[in-house]
């Protein structure tokens, strides 16, 4: 078990942004602060604020981050943030866009990204809730339009295998570990016997 004391950082991470679109005022890295988070939010009634695009670790990978060495954890999780930055820059490139009299524009996404280390079970379950704030810059002025969903959604399967593909590549670098055959773009670590991962 990994000895917390000499790692402060493995416990439940602080919001981060993730993606940050030019009328945000927030910055790519920073901390994300509540009250910044309610003044981007759309606030307007009827109105979705935001969308939740989960990326979630195998349970494999989860169990080594959560029972492995400090640098295993610690190598788990920069992998994981690696492969979550991916996926949402997968969406910000091919499914970010507002709809703007009546033809798509496309916008840049503004993203608070949420890691949490176990299932509301209490079980192994690395995952992080990217918030997708509902909002996009429109062309040629400063006005916020709301995001055009239908892209998003048609995007998330192919995100979510770029998060796996670049989780995959980060621990076969950073660790060595070998791959179970994906299934539906998921794979499992061979280390890790199955009966754990049930």
């Amino acid at each position: 078990v990994p000895d917390l004391a000499s790692a402060p950082d493995l416990g439940e991470a602080a919001g981060v942004w993730i993606a940050a679109d030019r009328c945000s005022r927030v910055a790519t890295g920073d901390a994300v602060d509540g009250d910044d988070l309610e003044r981007i939010l759309p606030a307007r009634q009827g109105r979705v604020a935001a969308f939740d695009c989960t990326f979630a670790a195998p349970k494999s990978v989860s169990v080594l981050h959560g029972l492995g060495s400090v640098a295993v954890t610690l190598a788990v999780q920069a992998a994981h943030d690696a492969a979550v930055s991916a996926g949402v820059e997968y969406l910000a490139r091919h499914a970010a866009a507002v709809r703007d009299g009546g033809r798509l524009v496309p916008t840049g996404l503004t993203v608070a990204g949420f890691r949490h280390r176990v299932s509301r079970l209490d079980d192994p379950h690395l995952h992080t809730h990217a918030l997708v704030v509902n909002a996009g810059v429109g062309p040629g002025d400063e006005r916020l339009l709301a995001l055009h969903s239908p892209p998003l959604y048609g995007s998330s399967r192919a995100a979510g295998a770029v998060y796996q593909a670049t989780l995959r590549k980060h621990l076969t670098d950073s660790l060595g570990v070998r791959w179970s055959v994906p299934v539906w773009g998921r794979s499992e670590v061979q280390s890790v016997p199955a009966r754990v991962r049930s």
